[in-house]
């Protein structure tokens, strides 16, 4: 997000997330909660024992993968990097919770920038 906003304005990076909201809550079920943390950090709140949650991850991942225009020929790419956490694993304190799908969250980005310096 931040390369949005140096390169095209704050105005263009309201218009990500803006989109990146809507693809979201229509990726999502009715009884799925969504949820802008601060930033460029969205939580998803879902029942993981539902049988229609069960692709939940490659829907969002699928939604946020495909450029969003901020203007009538420019296009930006902003993949997810989506960081799970449960309440078997962290409880059931939301802070907890939280915490332990930012480390999730983070521990993708590394796994990313890795694959990626390894190509290069």
């Amino acid at each position: 997000m931040k390369d949005v906003n140096d390169n095209h304005g704050h105005d263009a990076g309201d218009l990500v997330l803006c989109e990146t909201a809507r693809r979201l809550v229509a990726a999502v079920r009715r009884a799925d909660i969504v949820a802008r943390l601060g930033g460029d950090e969205f939580a998803v709140v879902y029942e993981l024992n539902d049988p229609s949650s069960l692709d939940l991850v490659d829907r969002l991942d699928r939604a946020l993968r495909a450029p969003i225009g901020i203007g009538p020929t420019t296009w930006v790419s902003c993949p997810a990097s989506i960081g799970l956490a449960d309440t078997r694993t962290a409880g059931y304190d939301a802070a907890d919770l939280i915490a332990a799908a930012d480390e999730a969250m983070y521990d993708v980005k590394r796994a990313r920038r890795a694959a990626t310096a390894s190509t290069r």
